[in-house]
């Protein structure tokens, strides 16, 4: 927990009991589930962003060469990115968030 910007720690301001952290003279935090993975902590049914779910990316060819397709290197040619951790927790499955 930080210091309360408003009290500065003292849990008092103008003589009586800081509204911000309710005189603990610390921020309060409140530990929620990630949104992003469900709380698991690891990205689930997520469509890949490289190949939009195809697998497949199309490698860079000259012109006049006909198109060559590769597995996707981010999903390894799955279409989703399953088991991948999650980067809005770091694979925590939770996030804090500030009570104000």
């Amino acid at each position: 927990m930080r210091t309360c910007v408003l009290c500065k720690g003292t849990g008092i301001i103008f003589d009586k009991r800081c509204p911000a952290c309710g005189g603990m003279g610390k921020e309060l935090e409140q530990e929620l589930s990630c949104r992003a993975c469900s709380g698991t902590g690891k990205y689930s049914g997520l469509i890949c962003r490289a190949c939009h779910g195809t697998g497949k990316i199309m490698r860079p060819r000259p012109p006049h060469v006909d198109t060559e397709w590769r597995d996707c290197h981010l999903c390894h040619g799955a279409g989703m990115r399953n088991g991948e951790v999650c980067g809005d927790c770091g694979g925590g499955g939770v996030i804090l968030y500030e009570q104000k």
